[in-house]
């Protein structure tokens, strides 16, 4: 595969293909490189000791942040639109609107109590 003839300059120059391997769940090429101790080897890290503080600099110029970026919220409209695009509740306002259609197309207005 192609993990097995990377190097760490490598990785160093194309973060990507490792985002690639994990975006994909590619388990194969996982495997085909040792797993996590090869990746560890390609990325010039130990399990046990990680990243020297030495490197950090340049990694995250290379590699970015560890950073989660938080999802802005969705306001309560927003729920509603999407539920409205929910199957059974499209089949029951259906329902509801020519169950209303029938009973007031046979009984009228005056027989219901309002």
């Amino acid at each position: 595969m192609w993990l097995n003839e990377i190097n760490v300059s490598e990785f160093s120059k194309d973060p990507d293909k490792l985002a690639t391997m994990v975006l994909n769940y590619d388990m194969k090429t996982l495997w085909d490189v040792n797993e996590a101790d090869g990746i560890a080897k390609a990325l010039n890290v130990t399990i046990n000791e990680g990243v020297k503080s030495s490197e950090l600099s340049t990694r995250q110029e290379t590699y970015g942040f560890n950073k989660y970026t938080k999802k802005p919220s969705k306001s309560f409209l927003m729920f509603v639109w999407d539920a409205l695009h929910d199957l059974t509740l499209i089949i029951l306002i259906i329902r509801a609107i020519i169950s209303i259609s029938v009973r007031l197309a046979t009984e009228g207005l005056a027989r219901w109590d309002i």
